[in-house]
């Protein structure tokens, strides 16, 4: 299955268009549920927001990707801290938190490592 579904525009009849969500409607919901990955590559990423904001040059639309993958990766550590699985092992000389595997962190990785 083709992730075109979520980046690109569909052109096409009423009748195509139904029979299109209906042949990719198994998919789209595996998605949505998380039971599939769906991962865009950041020149995907660039051309959709380059097409929701048709203005923004090319290094404002990447400065504002990376600025988007930063807040994810900040929002995945504090859930993964919360469920326990790392912790802060100390600081940076700029102040910045250095994270670590907890004991449950490292039997989870090594769980899933050897499946």
């Amino acid at each position: 299955m083709n992730k075109d579904i979520f980046t690109k525009n569909f052109t096409g009849s009423i009748d195509d268009l139904l029979n299109h969500c209906d042949n990719n409607a198994d998919f789209v919901s595996d998605v949505i549920q998380g039971k599939k990955d769906f991962v865009l590559t950041d020149e995907e990423s660039i051309v959709m927001i380059k097409e929701e904001f048709p203005n923004i040059s090319d290094e404002l639309a990447n400065k504002f990707l990376q600025e988007m993958k930063l807040e994810q990766t900040i929002i995945i550590c504090e859930k993964m801290k919360k469920e326990g699985l790392i912790e802060t092992k100390g600081y940076n000389k700029d102040g910045e938190e250095i994270l670590g595997l907890t004991k449950l962190g490292e039997e989870y990785y090594n769980k899933i490592k050897n499946n």
